[in-house]
């Protein structure tokens, strides 16, 4: 009796029926495994990717005049992650020293108005810091300011580099 079909030829002897099934099998799992030049998308999107995001709020030099403040507004919006305020400032003139607030919006008013405010920071009376300061993830309004008010005649000029940190998510489509 004489084999003529594949399976007749293999069926006889074992290690030829396990060759046969490997490469049956390799037929049908290799299309599915990367084989192909296209990577698999979902529908063109792809997933968020988290960006270091830094933001300017007081950069350069500028000038306080006497029983007044400067003052800088930043805002943390959904989306941010970490936010934080870091930087570095300087003043000069007089006793070469300023006061640095980061204030809330509801307690600047406070602080504007002459009341008693929470302060996220307070430098006190200082010629120079560094600041690292964390922020809650919540969405709200903060001023960074730069007071002179307790100074009744002279400027002070400052000098800061002082930036809003934080991680945002953004979704990329390929379309």
């Amino acid at each position: 009796m004489k084999k003529n079909s594949v399976f007749d030829r293999v069926s006889g002897n074992p290690m030829h029926l396990a060759v046969a099934m490997l490469w049956l099998t390799l037929l049908f799992l290799l299309p599915g495994c990367g084989g192909g030049k296209k990577p698999a998308t979902t529908n063109g999107v792809v997933g968020p990717t988290i960006q270091h995001v830094s933001q300017a709020i007081a950069g350069g030099a500028f000038i306080v005049e006497p029983g007044q403040y400067k003052s800088f507004k930043l805002a943390i919006a959904p989306g941010m992650a970490k936010p934080s305020l870091e930087g570095s400032f300087e003043a000069s003139g007089g006793n070469n020293d300023v006061e640095v607030l980061l204030l809330e919006s509801t307690q600047f008013l406070n602080w504007q108005n002459g009341h008693r405010a929470a302060s996220v920071y307070s430098s006190g009376r200082v010629t120079s810091d560094r600041l690292e300061v964390s922020l809650p993830e919540e969405a709200a309004t903060y001023y960074l300011i730069f007071s002179n008010k307790f100074s009744y005649f002279r400027n002070k000029a400052v000098k800061a580099d002082m930036k809003l940190l934080y991680d945002g998510s953004s979704t990329s489509s390929s379309r």
